[in-house]
């Protein structure tokens, strides 16, 4: 009954879902670990996002609409990041607070 009742396309989920993909990475790296594991992670992510979105929103599986929600969730990923998560503290006190765990 209620299924209908919004309808978002698979790149704007996209994006959406990239948009809290810089504190994931927050949680699962550790403080003193190298950016390239950062740039790994968040680059794992965003294909993990876009297949994703792929298998659930999009009518068929097609491997440039994979590409191209891929490239949509690293893009918001790195724009919320240096935007949003870096200059509010956010990802300082998530790695702060889970500094214990990670790679």
């Amino acid at each position: 009954m209620f299924a209908a009742l919004v309808t978002i396309s698979p790149d704007l989920l996209a994006i959406i879902s990239g948009l809290v993909i810089p504190v994931l990475v927050g949680l699962g790296v550790k403080l003193d670990s190298g950016d390239g594991k950062r740039k790994l992670l968040t680059g794992l992510l965003a294909v993990t996002v876009g297949l994703l979105t792929q298998l659930v929103a999009a009518p068929e599986f097609e491997v440039k609409d994979l590409a191209l929600q891929a490239l949509l969730a690293y893009g918001a990923a790195l724009a919320s990041f240096y935007t949003v998560w870096k200059p509010t503290g956010v990802t300082d006190r998530v790695q702060d607070n889970t500094s214990s765990i990670g790679i």
